[in-house]
């Protein structure tokens, strides 16, 4: 793996404070690297401008990608559930296998990192990725097929668009990295609120477009399922000349196996990685543990309606993207710890609070159901944000795209293991739609608990901070330190491993009809 130069020895570094390594990075850095002085870039070449060329090919990516993915993750409901009147176990293998590409970031990552396409190894794979994207969507678009082949078809055109975001992200690192520290993070926040428009604006048009009666829906008009993959393909096909000609990268040449995977091995066993990767795991995996009675509780106790939920939807796309913004612009230099367990408290409050309002029938509102759980896209957003600017600071020269692959994919993974937990959790309790309809005490007092338990869970996942660091200057001296740990690397290759056969067997199992019920499938029990 490839170091690099330090003014000081490790040993000097890791006895740095925050403000001192700051201080250094600002006055000991070379004036060429950053804009106007300004140092602490973790790679030549200063920070890249945002009305550049380079920039607004990236742009233009990350929008696109966020209209597709948006589109495809949209279709669940109105397309699988209400066009084709499909049994549950597909409709929920619809959405297992649109998602399934995300469970290979790092796979992908790996192979970019190390063999080019056409001399590129960022703008081949974009370029890849968004014409297999194109082929599917356009096949959706030319001929009428079944729900199961739809399926299929729009995984297809999911996995070429996370083939684009894989190769985006490696180039965003690069960009990021000759950002100096100051104003680092501003690049990926321009980004990813790009993206989030992009995921909004999909979302509005499959909301809008696609509700009519033969959508589940109340309008007297529509869009036709032809017309609304046209519209995915449209910025798929659109995205290809971006790439060629504005998306800018040297040509590279291939690396060897060996190289490569003693590079990589190297990574694996440093501790500043598996740190980060133990941080992300612990700390996803327990906040996301719920409870199965939050449905039956919006359709039966709350009566929520599907165009109201759409609305509600697209305000909290704004609340996540205003929080992107905020971030960006005010919170580069927050303590990454403080700010996560602070704004993840207040959120749960506020959302016990009206969850227990609810469960006891003092206020059952549609809209204080949609309205005030909002507030939770803040924390959502601040610890995507974290997570971003730490992928950005562990990465080194050509490793870009295994590095965010594989900070970014142990967040997937932990979804299927959370979904299995909250099952099992919930098996315990009576809280299924049969009970929600009796509406006792009993019941309420049942699902009371079962919120309790989910509530709690989020306190363990806050005790993953420890493992967090608390800014830039902090992880950065973490990676210069140098610790490594062979044992660490074993099992952070063995975890990545079991938690993706997890994903996929979890993914598989709920395509079949006989074993999509299991719990270890996200159903309630076989």
């Amino acid at each position: 793996m490839l170091m690099r130069e330090s003014p000081l020895s490790a040993s000097q570094v890791s006895c740095l404070s925050d403000y001192d390594f700051l201080a250094l990075s600002k006055s000991e850095a070379p004036d060429d690297v950053g804009i106007g002085g300004q140092g602490g870039a973790l790679r030549p070449g200063g920070a890249p401008l945002l009305r550049s060329k380079e920039v607004i090919g990236l742009l233009c990516q990350y929008w696109a990608i966020g209209f597709v993915l948006g589109g495809l993750k949209a279709l669940r409901l109105p397309v699988f559930n209400y066009y084709f009147n499909l049994p549950g176990y597909q409709i929920t293998a619809a959405s297992a296998l649109v998602a399934l590409g995300w469970s290979f970031k790092v796979f992908i990552g790996l192979v970019s990192d190390c063999i080019p396409l056409c001399g590129y190894r960022r703008k081949g794979y974009m370029l890849l990725g968004w014409t297999l994207c194109l082929a599917f969507t356009l096949s959706l678009a030319l001929v009428s097929w079944s729900g199961q082949s739809t399926i299929l078809l729009s995984m297809g055109a999911s996995f070429g668009s996370v083939i684009a975001v894989v190769a985006s992200d490696a180039v965003l690192v690069d960009m990021a990295q000759r950002e100096p520290v100051s104003i680092r993070g501003q690049l990926q926040t321009a980004m990813y609120s790009l993206r989030t428009i992009g995921n909004m604006a999909a979302t509005l048009l499959v909301g809008v477009g696609l509700n009519s009666s033969q959508y589940g829906g109340h309008f007297t008009f529509s869009l036709s399922l032809s017309t609304f993959f046209w519209c995915l393909a449209i910025p798929s096909l659109a995205a290809i000349p971006c790439t060629i000609c504005l998306v800018v990268e040297p040509t590279a040449v291939s690396q060897t196996i060996r190289a490569y995977a003693a590079s990589l091995w190297s990574l694996l066993q440093s501790r500043v990685v598996w740190q980060i990767l133990l941080f992300k795991f612990w700390n996803h995996l327990f906040h996301s543990i719920g409870s199965t009675a939050t449905p039956g509780i919006a359709k039966i106790w709350c009566r929520v309606q599907p165009i109201n939920s759409m609305v509600a939807h697209i305000v909290g796309f704004l609340f996540f993207l205003v929080t992107l913004v905020v971030t960006g612009r005010y919170g580069l230099q927050w303590n990454w710890r403080t700010v996560i367990w602070s704004t993840t408290i207040a959120v749960t409050g506020i959302d016990a609070t009206v969850t227990y309002l609810i469960i006891f029938n003092v206020i059952r509102s549609e809209w204080f159901y949609l309205g005030v759980p909002l507030a939770e896209q803040f924390p959502i957003a601040v610890a995507f944000m974290v997570a971003t600017f730490m992928s950005v600071e562990v990465a080194d020269l050509g490793n870009e795209g295994v590095v965010y692959g594989l900070l970014t994919t142990v967040s997937n993974l932990t979804a299927p293991v959370s979904a299995m937990l909250t099952n099992l959790i919930s098996a315990f309790f009576d809280i299924e739609t049969p009970f929600l309809i009796l509406d006792t005490l009993y019941v309420r007092s049942q699902v009371a608990i079962s919120y309790a338990i989910a509530y709690g869970t989020t306190g363990l996942a806050l005790i993953a901070l420890v493992l967090c660091p608390r800014q830039k200057a902090e992880l950065q001296a973490l990676k210069q330190r140098g610790e490594r740990s062979p044992i660490a690397g074993a099992a952070v290759v063995v975890g990545v491993v079991g938690c993706l056969a997890i994903a996929v067997a979890s993914n598989v199992m709920s395509v079949s009809s006989g074993m999509s019920c299991s719990i270890f499938a996200g159903g309630k029990g076989c």
